[in-house]
């Protein structure tokens, strides 16, 4: 078994543990093998010099390949992720939506990823789990705590380990580069490597707390996830149905603005993902919630194909909408439930 098959599996243990009332002897095992996992990973010395050696080569780029390179990456990274070994939840769209914003970072930026910076942070939080594994008097409510910040990690980490692996394979799998030079195929994926150890950086830096374990550390997540989904305006989804209606049943001549629809649904859609990483975990996520985030992703995802990939179905777009309207309804209204008596 491969490091990451061994990381994989402890993150899938964790997170059953997290959603169920476990033992304290369960959790104290789920968290050394969390907290082992990411620490082995933090000592790949191999795996830190090639995502080290990315950052260097994007910052080589010409103004004239960081432009190609910006278009030629328009490409599906949900397929991707899978491709290089993510398992859910959340979807591999939480993470692509979080990729794509990392990327377009590498290729703006003069600065690389901080990879030292994200291999100290993620060693640190793996001895953190591994010690709190063998303490006498740890609580089950702070283990929880730590695997749930450990878990969100992991599938990070899996992402940057496959991406770093994948080599030959990515190349294959990055279509939209093609057409382009081999050097630009290979520098596409140093890139990519860029841009995952991003992503693993900005999840370290929102899970761990600044000041050592505070009794309140995750009630920041919690909060997140409640104000990245009422971030979706629902003012504004309503007045995009009601045009979407009257142009449906031809009492307009022309579709409404599709710009403006679409970068609602591209708002919604980082909202919903951002929050449904931040419940993971959670001692409320879970059940009624967790089936409406996956109702409320799939409606957003047949909204962006019904408005990217041709002219636009008025009827189509104003039914799913009106979906979307109803089940975002759902979600705020189960997650003030849910989240309440944990408060």
């Amino acid at each position: 078994m491969t490091e990451s098959e061994q990381l994989r599996q402890a993150r899938a243990a964790a997170l059953e543990l997290l959603e169920r009332d476990a033992e304290l002897s369960e959790l104290r095992e789920a968290a050394w093998g969390l907290g082992t996992g990411l620490v082995e990973t933090a000592d790949d010395e191999d795996l830190w010099a090639r995502l080290g050696e990315a950052g260097e080569q994007v910052l080589t780029l010409t103004d004239d390949q960081r432009l190609k390179l910006r278009g030629a990456l328009s490409i599906d990274w949900a397929a991707l992720l899978d491709e290089v070994g993510y398992q859910p939840p959340p979807p591999p769209e939480a993470y692509a939506t979080e990729l794509v914003e990392a990327i377009q970072t590498a290729l703006e930026s003069l600065e690389p990823a901080d990879v030292q910076g994200a291999r100290d942070k993620l060693r640190a939080l793996g001895h953190t789990l591994a010690d709190l594994s063998g303490h006498e008097d740890v609580s089950p409510s702070r283990l929880r705590r730590w695997l749930r910040r450990g878990v969100r990690v992991a599938g990070k980490v899996l992402v940057v380990v496959g991406v770093a692996a994948a080599g030959v394979a990515l190349a294959h799998a990055l279509p939209a580069l093609a057409p382009l030079s081999p050097f630009l195929v290979e520098v596409g994926i140093e890139v990519l490597k860029d841009g995952a150890t991003r992503v693993l950086e900005w999840t370290l830096d929102r899970v761990l707390p600044a000041d050592g374990d505070e009794p309140g550390a995750d009630e920041a997540s919690d909060r997140e996830a409640v104000d990245l989904i009422h971030g979706i305006r629902g003012g504004e989804l309503g007045k995009l149905l009601n045009s979407w209606d009257l142009a449906a049943a031809g009492e307009i001549p022309t579709l409404p603005p599709i710009d403006e629809t679409r970068q609602f649904v591209e708002h919604a859609m980082r909202a919903l993902y951002g929050a449904w990483d931040a419940a993971i975990g959670a001692p409320w996520y879970g059940g009624d919630l967790a089936a409406h985030l996956d109702m409320l992703s799939t409606d957003l995802l047949r909204l962006r194909h019904e408005l990217t990939e041709h002219e636009p179905r008025a009827p189509t777009v104003a039914e799913t909408l009106r979906r979307v309207r109803d089940v975002l309804a759902g979600v705020k209204a189960l997650l003030g439930r849910a989240i309440e008596p944990h408060r």
